[in-house]
Parts: structure tokens; sequence; C-alpha cells
């Protein structure tokens, strides 16, 4: 079983972009009340996790409490991996706004990012868009369900499934393609 623990007083950093000879190309932040790093917002992959972005005072309180939803990318198959991760999470704690680290050049959702949400039954009004620092008075911080080229829980897997399984067609091919 996955685990969702809760803390007081996070301060959420958005997500920062690093140089190109990163393994992963993005510093984003969370911070307890003393300053030290909380390593749950982490982004993971099995090659590496996300770096690191300097503490700011918060700039926005956020009262309540919410659950963190994760760095919400807008490249497809990031978005499909990387910002569903803890989508377990979000369903579980279907009472709680939801709390997500943005890229710097976020401009609100995307039409298909929208429409991925509709069809995982996740309310887009529970959303908070962390853009600047931002301290939320409870955040509950999920572990991820899915870790790039890791694994996947159960659970994670379960909280995705929403279309009916069939079964493949022999002699049809389905391509998956990163370029095209």
């Amino acid at each position: 079983m996955l685990a969702c623990p809760s803390r007081t007083r996070i301060t959420l950093i958005p997500a920062k972009i690093q140089k190109k000879t990163d393994r992963v190309r993005l510093a984003i932040g969370g911070f307890d009340p003393d300053g030290a790093f909380v390593s749950d917002v982490t982004v993971l992959r099995s090659w590496g996790a996300s770096g690191i972005a300097g503490y700011a005072p918060p700039q926005k309180i956020l009262p309540g409490h919410h659950v963190f939803g994760g760095v919400l990318f807008d490249h497809f198959g990031h978005f499909l991996i990387d910002t569903l991760a803890r989508v377990w999470a979000i369903k579980e704690h279907s009472s709680l706004r939801v709390a997500w680290i943005c890229l710097p050049d976020f401009q609100g959702l995307k039409p298909w990012q929208k429409d991925i949400f509709d069809l995982l039954g996740i309310d887009q009004a529970r959303f908070e868009y962390v853009q600047i620092p931002s301290e939320f008075e409870q955040l509950s911080l999920p572990e991820p369900g899915f870790i790039c080229s890791g694994w996947a829980d159960a659970e994670c897997v379960e909280a995705l499934a929403i279309v009916p399984f069939k079964s493949p067609i022999m002699g049809k091919k389905l391509w998956l393609s990163r370029t095209a």
C-alpha cells in the first residue's frame, strides 16, 4: 500500500528548468517550516530525480488541508507518466484541494489535460496552481504510484484503469512514437 503522510506548513516552490546536462532537467522545491527540503515532492525516474529549487519565503498562504498532486507537465508523455503518478491519492482524498507545482510557462490547463482529468473523474475546480512560493497549512504528500522506467504500483494502476480492457486483435498493430 502506498503511503500518504500529512505535514504542516509546507512551502512549495514553482518548477525551474535546469541545464541540458542534468539527467532530470527540472528543479522543484518543498520545504518544511525550518527550511529543510521535503523529499516527498521529488520527481523520480529510475535513472535519477529532479533537482532542488532554492528556498524562497512564501508569497501566498493557503489555509486548510490539501493533497500534493505533483508537477503539472504539459508534455503528453510526461503528463501521463509523471503528473498522473499520484492520481491514486487525488482520487482517494476527493474532498481535498490539489496542489500542483507548475512549470515556468504555465498558462492554464490545455484542453487535452482537462479531458484526461474529466475521464478520471477529477474535478479541476479543486486545483491550486503553485506559480509563486506558496505555504500550505496542511499538505498530504503521497508517494508516486509510478516511476518512469521503474515500476507501477497496483493502487495507481487501478486509479488509472478507466477504460475497460479489450483483447488485442491479432494482426493489428499499435504504434507509439515520441516524435510523431
